[in-house]
This record gives structure tokens, sequence and C-alpha cells, in this order.
């Protein structure tokens, strides 16, 4: 209940914008290395702050930054770039910036406050513009008001993404372990707190709004706990693929019942982000209808296909 009190207090504009904004991508990593990775998680925000802000305000900056830490996996830079001491720059401390990538504008006290938004708030306000191919998430209204917004978005919403992605991308990953038969993998993905359990970020966050949610909604998140945790691993432990995989298949059900069928998130993801399950999937299968058949056949959001 509090965290529906804290969300109510939030000016957000448009609806949504917090929820929809590309705060990642999946580009290159530790090139210049034999390791030069492709479709690893990087950022795809800075963060920019004036000098001029408050101390507060200024310090607030790296409560989103340790959260796009927890998302992502490398900042995207180079062997070459360290070299040279070129290190990656996640906040911008000035006023303006030549940078034409996504930004979020921390405080009222830079140009492109004046230039995009010009009057301040009197209500803790998170507002996203479009400027051309890049998003602008501004973060303004009283000092008091930065400030809750900044734990808002740091705490509620980017904790939540992080949470529901790496449970996500991890429950795909679980069923490709399975069907090549890498049981003991499969296990760690379960038990260890570094993989599925991490959207357990959400229960924590949404467990006291449990009582609101509907009694299905509810039933089907006790259904899906027990089917992965309870029920899964002694199965792998015996190295059953056809239960476990029969397991695993009606936990996805769960899954589309509230996504799906039910539609209680009222948006439809980021593609660009959500799209990444398909990689994951494509490394252990051929095609996409290992995972969606009968029931969860519908693949309406990712691949933007049917």
């Amino acid at each position: 209940m509090l965290i529906l009190i804290f969300m109510s207090q939030i000016n957000i504009e448009p609806k949504f914008a917090d929820r929809l904004f590309p705060y990642i991508k999946f580009g290159e990593a530790y090139k210049g290395t034999p390791f030069h990775s492709y479709k690893v998680a990087i950022p795809n925000v800075k963060i920019l702050v004036s000098p001029d802000e408050s101390p507060y305000v200024i310090l607030s900056t790296y409560k989103i930054a340790y959260f796009l830490g927890q998302w992502t996996k490398d900042f995207g830079s180079s062997a070459q770039q360290y070299a040279k001491k070129q290190f990656p720059n996640l906040v911008i401390f000035d006023k303006n910036t030549d940078y034409d990538g996504n930004l979020i504008v921390i405080g009222t006290r830079n140009e492109l406050f004046k230039k995009f938004i010009g009057k301040n708030s009197d209500k803790p306000t998170i507002r996203v513009v479009n400027d051309g191919n890049r998003k602008i998430m501004f973060i303004y209204g009283p000092e008091e008001g930065i400030l809750k917004a900044v734990d808002y978005l740091s705490f509620v919403r980017l904790n939540f993404k992080v949470g529901a992605y790496e449970g996500f991308f991890n429950f795909v990953r679980l069923r490709g372990m399975i069907e090549k038969g890498y049981y003991d993998a499969a296990l760690e993905l379960i038990e260890s707190p570094d993989y599925i359990k991490r959207c357990f970020k959400n229960l924590v966050i949404a467990g006291p709004m449990m009582k609101k949610m509907p009694e299905d909604f509810v039933k089907m998140a006790k259904k899906r706990n027990n089917l992965i945790f309870k029920e899964l691993p002694p199965v792998l432990k015996q190295g059953d693929r056809e239960k476990a995989i029969a397991i695993w298949d009606e936990a996805m059900t769960t899954c589309y019942y509230c996504h799906q069928e039910k539609k209680y998130r009222k948006y439809n993801p980021l593609p660009s982000i959500h799209l990444h399950h398909n990689d994951i999937a494509l490394y252990y299968f051929n095609n996409c209808t290992v995972c969606h058949k009968g029931y969860t056949r519908i693949r309406s959001i990712g691949n933007m296909g049917q």
C-alpha cells in the first residue's frame, strides 16, 4: 500500500513514460580483447545534472547510476579507450551537453530544462520528451520533490525492471538448458540469487500491493513459484527431461495468463529490450515454436509477429 501511495505522489508524463524509456540496449562490449562480445546489456542513456543544483540533488544521480549498473554488464567500452584513459562517462556534471543520445536530466538549473520544459512544477515530476531520434527524461519539481522522484525512479521503477528482465531472460535460458540436458546449470539458475531469483526484487517492491490485486493474479503468481522453485528442482536432479519440460511449459502458461489473456500489464514493453529473449532462445533452438505452442502460441511482443 505504501508503494501505491508513493507512486501516486509522482506526476509522470506521458502515462507509462518511465516504464517505456530506453534505459539500456544490447550492443558490443570488451572490444579490442579476445573476448569481444555482441548483444551485451549496456547503458543507453547518460545522466545530466548541473553543478548549480544542491548537493543532495547532485548526489541523487548515483542512485539511478547504481540501478543502471545492476541491469547492465558493461559500459560498451573498448581496450583502446582504456589505454588512452578515456573512461566511460555515465554522469555529466554540466548545464548542457553535446551528447546526442538519450538523457535523464535531473533538476531545473540547466539549459535543457529551460529549452524543453521552461516552467517548474510544485509536484515531483518525471516527464519524457522526444528530441529527434532520442528521448530526454526530465526530473523536476521542488528540491524535495526531485529527490522523491529520483527515489521512485531508482528504487521502484529501475529496480523492478532489473528484477523483471533478469528473471524473464533466465527463465528462457532455463528452458534451453533443460533441452540440452544441462541439469546442474539449470538448477543453478533456479537456486542462485543471481538469476531467476532476481525477480524476487519485484516481490519486495510489489508485495505490499498483493492484497489489492485480483485473486486470480495472486493465484497464478503462487502457482508459478511453486512450479519453478519447488516442483522443478527435484526433477532436474533426477535428470527427467520430459517432466522438466512439462513443468516449465506449465509455468509459462501462468505468465501468459496475466500478460496476454488478462493483460494486467497495461502497456507493451519495448521490443528493443524484450526482443533479447529471442537471442537467448535461438542459442538453444532453431525456432520459436519450441516454447510458443498451444496456449502460449501468440508472439505479439518482442518480435512483433503472430
